[in-house]
Parts: C-alpha cells; structure tokens; sequence
C-alpha cells in the first residue's frame, strides 16, 4: 500500500525530491557556489521538456493505462519524460557536482521502478527516456555547463530551476485536491 501511495505521489509530484535536495544544496553552500549550476540545470530541465514533448508528438504511442493529463501531448507513452529527466539529471550532475549525481542516482532508479510498476509506461518507454535523458545531460553537463552565460541571465536561469517547478507542483496538488 505504501508503496503505491509512493508512485503516486511520483507521478503526481515528481519534482519534489529534486527540489529538496536543491534546497539542502542551497542550505549547506552559498547560493553564488550554485546559481550556474542551477542554471544550467534550468536549462537541462527545458531541452528534456520540449525534446520529450517532440517525441511524444513524433511517435505518439499508447501508453499501458490510459493517462490523464491536461495537455494532451503527455497522454502518449514514447518516451517517458520522468526517467528521462532523473537519469538524465544523474548524468548532467555528474558533469557539474559530480557528488550531487550519487545523491541523485537512487532518485533515477525509484522514478524507473515506478513508471513500469505503475502501468504508466512500458519498459520500451521507460529505456528509451533513459537513454535520451543520458544523452542530454551528457551534451548540457560536458559540454554547455562550460559556458557561462551573463550573470543576470544566469542567475534569472536558476530562480527559474525553482520557479518553475514549484508552480507546476501547486498547480497539480491542486487537481488532486
């Protein structure tokens, strides 16, 4: 019963241990240390977005459940946006804050566990947002983090790391409730 409650509250929410642990990050170093980081991570977060939106509108396979959503690009199975975005999160991080990617790790491994066990996705949707998460994070971590955009630029990138996430995790408590 547990367990399912925690699936759920994956699906439903699945920023949020990645927002804590932004937030530990934050707590235990200056906020200056990780403002490129985060706002790297900001994009890493948009490319996975709309790379994913693409390939659910290019592919437009069935999901194993149906699956509700309000935007209807996210009903379709290929590829699975949350194993995309927590393995591709292992590797970005691993490229900017190599211990933040052991942290993330188990993270990348529940959200696969749960997107097949949940009859969210199939294996097939699960692995290929796996790899293309990887492949993403290894292009944004190794070779865009490099680049440091200009400080005001990068510092509205990492507001919106939390930002936006936050707005997205209020907007969908809100359809539960």
């Amino acid at each position: 019963m547990q367990a399912k409650r925690l699936i759920y509250l994956a699906d439903k929410v699945p920023e949020l241990p990645y927002f804590v642990v932004a937030v530990v990050l934050v707590a235990a170093r200056p906020w200056l240390e990780f403002v490129h980081i985060f706002s790297m991570g900001f994009l890493f977060m948009m490319a996975s977005l709309v790379a994913g939106a693409c390939l659910k509108l290019a592919f437009k396979t069935d999901r194993p459940l149906p699956y509700q959503s309000r935007y209807r690009t996210f009903k379709y199975g290929f590829p699975s946006l949350h194993s995309m975005i927590s393995i591709g999160a292992i590797v970005f991080a691993y490229y900017v804050y190599p211990t933040l990617s052991v942290i993330l790790a188990p993270v990348g491994v529940f959200y696969i566990y749960a997107r097949i066990s949940g009859g969210y996705h199939t294996r097939q949707d699960v692995v290929g947002g796996a790899v293309i998460g990887a492949l993403l994070g290894w292009v944004i971590g190794s070779r865009i983090s490099a680049v440091y955009l200009p400080e005001t630029l990068e510092t509205a990138f990492a507001c919106l790391f939390f930002i936006i996430p936050i707005t997205a995790s209020i907007a969908r408590i809100k359809e539960i409730i």
